[in-house]
């Protein structure tokens, strides 16, 4: 087992719920629907994703509708790297908050950062 340190954005999507329910629940939209939901996260996230590798984060998990995202460091630098990922932050939300998916639903999305040591086996 080995640590190192790292700055951790997690991403919640919220309104997906709502989304997920209108797209699924019409069974004559049948696989159109399910189509359509897909085409929409997968825009979606694709930015959000899009946004975190070009701050230079890496993308560890997908979830649902949420992301983990980690940025590595040292020790040292890790007030420097939480103070990038802080920004990053804000500029997502800025840049991808309120995302009309359809003519009634809007996607937003919502940060938590964090920092510390992690393990790999």
């Amino acid at each position: 087992i080995s640590s190192s340190h790292a700055v951790f954005m997690f991403i919640d999507v919220s309104g997906f719920t709502a989304l997920c329910e209108k797209y699924c629940s019409d069974i004559s939209a049948g696989k159109r629907g399910i189509d359509a939901l897909t085409s929409i996260l997968n825009q979606y996230l694709g930015k959000l994703v899009q946004h975190i590798i070009e701050s230079n984060g890496d993308v560890l998990k997908f979830a649902g509708d949420a992301v983990l995202a980690m940025w590595p460091c040292n020790v040292s630098e890790a007030c420097e790297v939480l103070m990038w990922v802080t920004k990053t932050a804000l500029l997502l939300q800025t840049k991808h908050d309120n995302f009309q998916a359809d003519e009634e639903s809007i996607l937003r999305v919502k940060v938590a950062i964090s920092v510390g040591e992690y393990s790999t086996h």
